[in-house]
């Protein structure tokens, strides 16, 4: 599971004044875009570079209020705090679809295709801007929904946003968090070890919570 790098930690200028925040009545999907590169970026300090490069293009060349995206993920999975889900972007084209539309960036070039690290970590920024904004039931390609079009975010991501991908699992019920316990136990009892008692409950224990950890 990636960490979750904040603007302090990524080196981002503060922002100036700009459009506020969402309005969740108005809010009725998630745009997923890619930033243009020509070669792959791997690696947090990359990351954190190239973050801190496409705010000062944003901010000192086009004008803007902050780097354009709500949150960027990586292809390790690693979610970067951009202007803030409940903050209006300015990346999906014009003001209405800024307005009704959130903006994640994925860091890929073209022809990269997301890791399964990336479509998890996606699903989870969908899944928090879900819980924010109520009415947001689409994902879509950046290219959908900008006037005029674009290629943004690439055939790759817009394949796997047509084939449901990046949709978030459903939240757990009762009755799905038994059926998971119950399964880890019956792989925690069938595990070679010999450790007896106290010590061999806790291991059973934690392979039950790494069980769920990759679930979740």
């Amino acid at each position: 599971m990636g960490e979750f790098i904040s603007r302090d930690a990524w080196g981002a200028r503060a922002p100036r004044p700009g459009p506020g925040p969402l309005d969740p009545a108005e809010v009725k999907g998630i745009a997923l875009h890619w930033p243009g590169i020509t070669t792959p970026i791997r690696g947090i300090p990359d990351v954190k570079r190239a973050l801190r490069a496409w705010q000062d293009y944003h901010m000192d060349d086009r004008g803007w209020s902050d780097l354009a995206y709500q949150q960027v993920v990586d292809q390790d999975g690693n979610r970067y705090q951009g202007r803030g889900l409940g903050v209006q972007s300015g990346a999906n084209g014009d003001e209405f679809v800024n307005e009704t539309y959130g903006a994640l960036l994925l860091v890929l070039a073209p022809g990269e295709k997301p890791t399964p690290a990336m479509v998890n970590a996606t699903q989870r920024v969908i899944r928090r801007h879900r819980a924010v904004f109520h009415n947001s039931g689409q994902i879509v390609g950046h290219g959908q929904i900008r006037p005029g079009g674009t290629t943004c975010p690439g055939p790759l991501v817009q394949d796997l946003i047509d084939a449901g991908r990046f949709e978030p699992p459903p939240p757990w019920t009762p009755v799905v968090l038994r059926r998971r316990v119950t399964r880890s136990l019956a792989e925690a009892e069938e595990a070679p070890d010999k450790t007896p008692g106290i010590d061999r409950t806790r291991r059973r224990l934690q392979l039950i919570l790494d069980r769920l950890e990759r679930d979740l």
